[in-house]
């Protein structure tokens, strides 16, 4: 390992594991941690406190930069991926506003199903589940706060 050597922090969401790896300038993995996360389906709404997914990942990178045998100044870049389309409210304050709601959550399917039942759309971004989760979370699902 040089000095000079820069490298790239890899973080991997699934949906019950976190992720976190380092890879060299070549591509080699250096090292790699893991942090497991439970989240509990209730019926057809899939929400969690958006803690509960930023605890493991600090705690995975942690770790993983206390056996990497560089100085953190050498990580150049940080690469992400994740599961499904999750969302995450913000608020201004940029603190989450609401718990998150998850791929796996159903309540958006009747919207779904009726959209493409009738072919309101050929655009590929309008066939996407995601798509209406994020209506979902516009316009049925109250922020904290809201009446």
């Amino acid at each position: 390992m040089k000095t000079d050597d820069r490298y790239v922090l890899g973080l991997d969401m699934g949906t019950s594991t976190v992720k976190a790896a380092l890879f060299a300038p070549d591509g080699a993995r250096v090292g790699l941690q893991a942090e497991e996360y439970l989240l509990t389906p209730d019926s057809q709404i899939v929400e969690a406190d958006p803690e509960m997914y930023w605890s493991p990942v600090v705690r995975a990178t942690r770790r993983l930069l206390e056996e990497f045998k560089g100085r953190p100044e050498q990580i150049a870049a940080v690469s992400t991926s994740t599961f499904g389309e999750s969302i995450f409210p913000m608020a201004a304050d940029k603190t989450p506003a609401r718990p998150s709601i998850s791929w796996l959550d159903n309540r958006s399917s009747e919207e779904a199903r009726d959209h493409r039942a009738c072919r309101c759309s050929r655009d590929p971004i309008d066939q996407r589940p995601g798509r209406y989760r994020t209506d979902l979370a516009r316009h049925q699902v109250p922020m904290d706060g809201a009446p």
